[in-house]
C-alpha cells in the first residue's frame, strides 16, 4: 500500500491537481479514508462507530477550511465529484470522475503504476495490475476507466506489461478495446495477430472474429477465427467451455450466413447488424452514466405498466422505453444524448427518435428467411404486416409473440430475445384474435364486465370499496375474485364462471392472486372502484379524493393542492368523472384553486369537461379494460 505521505503526492498526480490548493488535496486524502472506512465497516473489519469517527474527521476538516463537497445533487453530472473552496466561482470548479476516486481507494499500486514515468519500476509491477484486471469482482467500467482516464499513460502501462508478460489475455483485451474506441483498427488487428502468435486462446480467437465481423466486415476471416475458437473449446471439453461454446456456435452460424449474402440482401443485413451494435453501445453508455436515472425510471415503469417488478422478459422493452422514450431532466432521451456526444449523422438521429414509438401488440410469424435474418410478422388484431430483422434460429412460421417491435429505416427490430408462445397457447391466442375481430369476443367482454360489476356491488355493497392498506385491499379483492369464480351464479344457466371455463377449455381455471404495484404501499387509503364498462380500477388516496369532491372542504383543498393537481393531471378520466358526477360546484372550486382558473361557480358538466379536455390529452378516450 502507498505510504501516507506518498498518497498525497499520488493524489496530485492521479487526480491531476498538482496546482490545486493544499487544503483541497488534504481533503481528498481524508475523503479516501472515509471511503475505505465505509468499505471496511461493510465487511466487518471495523465497527460503525470507528467508521463514523473517520467521517467526522473529514467533515470537521471541510468545515474548518471552508470547503464544500459537491456531487450530482448539487448540479454536477452523473459520476462527477468536486471539493472546492466556499468562495470558488462555478466556472472554476475542477471536477473528478467518481471512478477515479474508487480506483485510488482500492487500487493504490495500480494508480501508482499508471502515473509513473517507468511503470516497471513501481512496487507490485506487473502482478498488482494483472490481479486487478483478472478480478471478476471489479467492475469492467472501472478497468476501462484506468486506461481511458489518461489514454497515453494507460496505453504505455499495458504495453509495458505485455513486454514482461506477452501472453496476458486480460491485458491484451484491454489494449485492443482501447485501440477500437480510438478507431485505431490497424493497430488493434496487429495486436490480435501478435497475441495469437503467443497463445492459442479460445477467447482471443472469438474476440478477433467479432472484431473482424464488426469493425472490418470481413466475414470469411471472421468465420475462420470463430472456427478456430470452436476447435480450442472442443479440445478443452464442452463442460469446461460451458455457455461460451454456445455463443461461439451462434457466432459461426451468424457470420456463415453473412458471408454468403450479396447485393441488397447483404446491405440490409449489415444495416440491421449495425443498428443492433449501436443500440447496445447506447445501452452501455446509459448504464455507465445514468445509474440514478435508471433506478428512478424502473420505479416509474413498474407503476405505469402496473407490474410487480421488471422480469427478464420485460427488461428489454424497459431499456427501449428508457433509452428512447423517457425524457431526462434536461428534456432529452438518453439515446439522443449519446447521438449528440458521438456526433451521429441526421439520418441516424431520426431513426433513434423513431425507436421511441414502437409498435406494440401480439404478432404472428407469417414468413421466415433465416439466411437473410428476415421475418414477416402480422399483428393478429389489425392484420398489419411488418418486415422484422432478427437473428432467431429457432423461430418458425405460425408462432406468436407479444411485445414491441421498433422501426429502423425500412424494417423493424426487437429489443432483444423474442419469447414465443407454446404451440397450444399460440392457437388459443389466434382464436381469441379472430373472436375479437368478429365482435364476438368484445360482446363477451362487455357482458363479462357488466356481470363482474354486478357481482362486485353484490359482494361489497357499493361500487367503490375503500381499504386502509395495500395488504387489506389485496386480501379483500382476492376473496371476492375467488367467490366470483367458484361461487357466483352467472346468467348462463346459473353456472359459475369456473364451470363455464372448464366447459370451453377442458381444464379447471386457476385463481390468480391480485398483487398491487409497490407504489400502493404506504398510501393513505386505496379505493377499488368498479365500473360496468371499464372493470375494476385501484386508486390511491381514494377516500381523501371522495371526501374532497363531496364536501369541497377549503382546508383539505388548500393543504393538499399539489396532490389534487397530480390526480387531476394523471388519474384515469373515468375515475375523475365518477368523482365529479353530481358535484359540479365542488369540482369548480377544486379546479379554480388547484390551477388558478376562473371557471364560473355554476359551470356545467360540459364546461368542466371542455376545461379538462384542454388540460390533458385523452380526456374523452375510453381506457383499456
Amino acid at each position: 500500500m502507498t505510504a501516507k505521505m506518498d498518497r498525497e503526492e499520488l493524489i496530485k498526480k492521479f487526480f491531476g491537481c498538482e496546482d490545486e490548493d493544499e487544503r483541497v488535496v488534504k481533503a481528498w486524502d481524508l475523503f479516501i479514508d472515509v471511503q475505505r472506512a465505509y468499505r471496511d465497516e461493510k465487511v466487518g473489519i471495523i465497527s460503525r462507530r470507528e467508521r463514523d469517527k473517520v467521517r467526522r474527521e473529514f467533515d470537521r476538516y471541510v468545515r474548518k477550511n471552508k470547503l464544500r463537497m459537491l456531487d450530482e445533487e448539487e448540479g454536477l453530472k452523473a459520476h462527477e465529484l468536486a471539493i472546492v473552496r466556499e468562495e470558488e466561482a462555478e466556472g472554476e470548479i475542477k471536477t473528478l470522475n467518481s471512478f477515479d476516486v474508487w480506483l485510488l481507494v482500492d487500487f493504490g499500486e495500480v494508480c501508482s503504476a499508471l502515473v509513473a514515468d517507468e511503470p516497471d519500476e513501481v512496487e507490485g509491477f506487473p502482478d498488482a495490475i494483472i490481479e486487478f484486471l483478472e478480478d471478476p469482482g471489479v467492475d469492467e467500467w472501472l478497468k476501462e476507466r484506468l486506461i481511458e482516464k489518461n489514454k497515453e499513460a494507460g496505453e504505455r502501462l499495458l504495453k509495458t506489461i505485455l513486454v514482461a508478460r506477452p501472453a496476458e489475455v486480460n491485458v491484451h483485451s484491454l489494449l485492443v478495446e482501447h485501440y477500437e474506441r480510438a478507431g485505431r483498427f490497424s493497430e488493434a488487428e496487429a495486436e490480435y495477430k501478435r497475441m495469437l502468435s503467443e497463445t492459442d486462446d479460445e477467447l482471443v480467437w472469438a474476440n478477433y472474429g467479432y472484431f473482424l465481423e464488426k469493425r472490418r466486415g470481413r466475414y470469411e476471416d471472421a468465420f475462420e477465427a470463430f472456427k478456430n475458437s470452436l476447435e480450442v473449446c472442443e479440445r478443452v471439453g464442452e463442460e469446461e467451455a460451458g455457455a461460451f461454446l454456445e455463443e461461439v456456435k451462434k457466432s459461426i452460424s451468424r457470420v456463415e450466413r453473412m458471408k454468403d449474402l450479396e447485393g441488397e440482401k447483404a446491405r440490409v443485413a449489415r444495416e440491421y447488424q449495425e443498428a443492433v451494435w449501436l443500440i447496445e453501445d447506447i445501452r452501455e453508455f446509459a448504464e455507465k452514466r445514468m445509474e440514478r436515472e435508471i433506478r428512478k425510471a424502473q420505479e416509474e415503469y413498474v407503476e405505469e405498466k402496473e407490474m410487480e417488478e421488471i422480469g427478464f422478459e420485460d427488461s428489454f422493452d424497459f431499456m427501449g422505453w428508457f433509452l428512447f422514450h423517457r425524457k431526462l431532466p434536461d428534456g432529452k432521451v438518453p439515446g439522443m444524448v449519446y447521438a449528440e456526444e458521438e456526433g451521429l449523422d441526421g439520418v441516424t438521429k431520426e431513426r433513434l427518435k423513431g425507436l421511441g414509438s414502437p409498435e406494440e401488440g401480439t404478432f404472428e410469424i407469417v414468413d421466415v428467411d433465416h439466411a437473410t435474418f428476415k421475418l414477416v410478422v402480422k399483428d393478429i388484431i389489425t392484420d398489419e404486416e411488418y418486415e422484422l430483422m432478427g437473428n432467431f434460429p429457432g423461430i418458425r412460421k405460425g408462432q406468436t409473440f407479444t411485445g414491441c417491435i421498433y422501426p429502423w429505416g425500412d424494417f423493424y427490430l426487437t429489443a432483444g430475445a423474442v419469447a414465443t408462445y407454446a404451440e397450444e397457447s399460440s392457437e388459443k391466442v389466434k382464436r381469441l384474435a379472430e373472436e375479437l375481430k368478429s365482435g364476438k369476443l368484445l360482446d363477451g367482454v362487455k357482458k363479462g364486465l357488466k356481470e363482474r360489476h354486478d357481482a362486485f356491488v353484490l359482494y361489497f355493497g357499493t361500487e367503490d370499496a375503500i381499504f386502509k392498506s395495500k395488504k387489506e385491499c389485496e386480501k379483500a379483492v382476492n376473496k371476492f375474485s375467488r367467490w366470483f369464480l367458484f361461487e357466483y351464479a352467472t346468467e348462463e344457466g346459473g353456472r359459475t364462471a369456473a364451470e363455464l371455463y372448464e366447459e370451453k377449455y377442458g381444464e379447471k381455471p386457476k385463481h390468480e392472486r391480485a398483487k398491487l404495484p409497490h407504489s400502493f404501499a404506504g398510501v393513505g387509503d386505496i379505493g377499488a372502484v368498479s365500473d360496468p364498462e371499464y372493470g375494476v380500477y385501484f386508486v390511491r388516496d381514494y377516500g381523501f379524493l371522495k371526501t374532497v369532491f363531496e364536501t369541497g372542504a377549503d382546508g383539505e383543498i388548500e393543504e393538499r393542492k399539489e396532490k389534487l393537481k397530480e390526480v387531476l393531471l394523471n388519474e384515469e378520466p373515468f375515475i375523475l368523472k365518477k368523482l365529479m358526477n353530481g358535484e359540479e360546484g365542488n369540482t369548480v372550486k377544486i379546479i379554480n384553486k388547484v390551477f388558478d382558473a376562473s371557471l364560473d361557480a355554476d359551470a356545467s358538466e360540459e364546461e368542466i369537461g371542455a376545461f379538462m379536455g384542454e388540460l390533458r390529452e385523452g380526456w374523452d378516450e375510453t381506457p383499456e379494460s
